[in-house]
């Protein structure tokens, strides 16, 4: 009987066996036949054309096929509609007024940065006087930010801007071949639909001597969202910023973030804040402790480039009316 069970086990054993070795036969045979996420397809909606996945690298496609994408993904997709760039509302802007003059447009639904943007609002409001208007004109999309800079020479010299992007519905800003925006803070708020894609962020940081590195003083995000649904936020590149790179405030919902690339290291717009206070070190105690206590300028440069905050979902306890966040 013993010896029965046994030749009875090794039989089943040996059924196991193959069979699991022809699992692995059948998945390898499916791994190979099924396309890889990252190969372009065709859609329905958009026959003949190259739409972008969630799982590939803009940078690998061809600038041509950029524009077009089929749906978005994540919880976006709950909130953020198809579009192509031949739509009406669809502008391509190659200055900064361009860009302002826009978002004021109420009927643009599309906004194709073609060269990199300064926005800065002692810049803007030099820019705005050539052409006849000022700030107050476009005060509904654009405006000097409330905390101007106190110790970047940048950022003192070509101020510091807001972008307002409130009671706005399907709005998408991108950039075929990556734009860099700088000096300037933006707002979403009471809006629905808006995409944000293929930028670059920069130059929205300074050394907090006030608060000696804290970083509470200036309120400088790179986004504010706030009583908005559906917000995508794809293929952004963010350099250091001097509070929180995006916050997410109350009554927000349906938002994805993919493919956001952050650039924390040294660059010049850190190495001249440093250098401004290394030639000022009897103005600033904060600093001047720090390089008395041993700590090097090139060390400074490299902690600076450090990044403090990053993505704030939902409530703080830091700031006046963090109960209402």
């Amino acid at each position: 009987m013993w010896r029965q069970h046994m030749s009875l086990l090794k039989k089943i054993m040996l059924i196991i066996f193959v069979s699991f070795l022809l699992g692995c036969q059948t998945v390898s045979q499916d791994q190979k036949e099924t396309p890889t996420p990252s190969e372009p397809v065709e859609t329905d909606d958009f026959p003949n054309e190259t739409v972008i996945t969630p799982y590939e690298p803009i940078e690998t496609l061809e600038p041509k096929t950029y524009p077009l994408f089929s749906k978005p993904f994540g919880f976006a997709e709950l909130g953020v509609t198809t579009r192509e760039v031949n739509q009406d509302g669809y502008v391509e802007v190659y200055s900064e007024i361009g860009f302002i003059l826009a978002l004021l447009d109420d009927h643009t639904t599309v906004i194709n940065i073609k060269e990199d943007l300064f926005l800065g609002s002692v810049e803007i409001e030099r820019m705005l006087i050539d052409h006849d208007l000022t700030l107050n004109d476009v005060r509904r999309v654009y405006r000097p930010h409330n905390n101007q800079a106190l110790m970047h020479p940048r950022l003192i010299e070509h101020g510091v801007g807001l972008v307002r992007i409130v009671l706005r519905d399907h709005l998408m800003i991108y950039s075929e071949h990556g734009a860099t925006i700088h000096r300037t803070s933006f707002v979403i708020d009471d809006s629905n639909d808006i995409v944000i894609r293929n930028l670059k962020f920069t130059e929205l940081w300074e050394w907090d001597e006030l608060d000696q590195g804290q970083y509470k003083r200036n309120d400088w995000d790179y986004f504010t969202v706030e009583k908005s649904n559906g917000v995508w936020f794809d293929h952004l590149t963010f350099d250091q910023v001097y509070d929180g790179i995006i916050d997410f405030k109350r009554g927000v919902s349906n938002v994805t973030l993919s493919w956001s690339k952050l650039v924390f290291e040294p660059n010049e717009f850190i190495i001249e804040q440093i250098e401004y206070l290394e030639s000022n070190l009897g103005k600033y105690a904060y600093y001047e402790s720090l390089r008395a206590a041993g700590v090097t300028k090139e060390d400074l440069i490299l902690h600076s480039s450090f990044q403090k905050k990053g993505f704030n979902l939902g409530n703080t306890t830091d700031g006046l009316g963090f109960e209402q966040i």
